[in-house]
């Protein structure tokens, strides 16, 4: 993840950057908008398709939810994107792929509606 401000400010976006094996840019895709966005587990999962994990801002309550987005492996172009959006601030570190199609997710959760009690 990369901000283009000083840090004590920075809200922070995320990006993909695909290498070929000499090194040279295939494609680079950056993930910005409202709020910070940040990837901690980049795993190829088959079929063309990699899976980008780690948090971002929710856009309901301001907190860290899951974030998982597919790209094509081939062109970088967004596949589909998931957020988990439920109460408490949670930031996803790590990501696994099963046999079956399936995702392992991992992190942490803090519940900040019991902060305000």
């Amino acid at each position: 993840f990369y901000s283009k401000v000083a840090c004590s400010s920075a809200v922070y976006d995320a990006f993909v950057l695909k290498l070929d094996k000499n090194g040279n840019q295939q494609w680079l895709k950056t993930f910005g908008g409202w709020g910070n966005r940040q990837f901690y587990v980049i795993k190829e999962i088959g079929n063309n398709t990699i899976a980008a994990f780690g948090w971002r801002d929710g856009e309901t309550d301001s907190t860290g939810k899951f974030y998982l987005v597919k790209l094509n492996a081939v062109t970088g172009d967004t596949v589909s994107t998931f957020t988990l959006d439920v109460p408490g601030l949670y930031r996803g570190y790590g990501m696994d792929y099963t046999y079956d199609g399936k995702f392992i997710l991992s992190g942490t959760r803090y519940n900040q509606v019991a902060l305000f009690k």
